[in-house]
């Protein structure tokens, strides 16, 4: 496969953002060296500092936020750690009655507030999951991520991280 001209010796880092599991890949010149599921797990000793400086009618209501901030900082690192030069981030795209649940359920917020976070960084590129994917569905996805990366094995990944391999690789190829 041919790497796109403006791809070539960057490090990009994709992400499939989530409130609970996000999915993050980094390729290197158009190679594949690291990925990863992003679970918001407060580390021993480590101060968040938002729920109390946030006034709600219910604690629970503000869980999201402290998600949301242990993600951002996960991702903060991989950017520096692997000095990260182009984030490929998916952003929120809904349809029908899938879009209909996801916003009374709260959690297009929730998705969108992580979302937010993240495309705050320098040098994001937001796509959209039909820009990258059309209409294909999950398991397509994992067929053919599977097929470009054979060295790895797509089936005992992650649905998030895979997302995130394939942003990665479409960025990369221009296809998946």
């Amino acid at each position: 496969m041919i790497i796109k001209k403006e791809v070539n010796n960057k490090i990009i880092l994709g992400i499939d953002p989530s409130i609970n599991t996000c999915g993050a890949a980094i390729f290197k010149n158009g190679k594949f060296i690291h990925c990863e599921l992003i679970q918001p797990k407060k580390k021993k000793g480590q101060k968040i500092n938002t729920s109390q400086n946030i006034i709600g009618k219910n604690k629970s209501d503000l869980n999201y936020i402290d998600k949301s901030r242990l993600i951002f900082f996960r991702v903060c690192e991989l950017v520096k750690k692997f000095k990260v030069q182009l984030i490929i981030l998916e952003v929120p795209e809904f349809f029908g009655v899938a879009g209909y649940l996801s916003r009374e359920t709260g959690s297009v917020f929730k998705l969108t507030f992580i979302s937010g976070m993240i495309a705050s960084l320098d040098n994001v590129i937001c796509v959209n999951p039909s820009a990258y994917r059309g209409q294909m569905p999950k398991h397509v996805i994992q067929n053919r991520m599977q097929k470009n990366m054979s060295d790895l094995d797509i089936f005992g990944i992650d649905h998030n991280v895979i997302d995130a391999l394939s942003l990665c690789w479409w960025y990369t190829y221009g296809k998946i």
